[in-house]
């Protein structure tokens, strides 16, 4: 990590980096169903893929995951995208 360079950043470096990735994600998205409108492309399935792990994985914690929580709209289109494509 440290020559790709991530490892050359604090701890608190890394959540602030995180943080605003989030926040761009959650900009983008808006109000909107998915990112790029009303249907899913292979960009609402990778984010889907990250933050399905931040928001609806309970024994994962972290500064970051909480974060993740805090955007309404990334957890409902998390919960939506999982209720319309991952029915039980």
């Amino acid at each position: 990590l440290y020559r790709q360079g991530m490892g050359r950043h604090s701890d608190d470096e890394v959540v602030e980096i995180g943080n605003r990735d989030l926040k761009a994600l959650s900009d983008f998205l808006g109000g909107k169903t998915y990112f790029f409108g009303d249907k899913p492309t292979s960009l609402d399935a990778t984010a889907y893929g990250v933050l399905s792990q931040m928001i609806r994985v309970p024994i994962f914690t972290a500064p970051i995951f909480d974060k993740a929580k805090s955007y309404k709209n990334l957890v409902e289109f998390t919960n939506r995208f999982h209720e319309n494509y991952f029915q039980e």
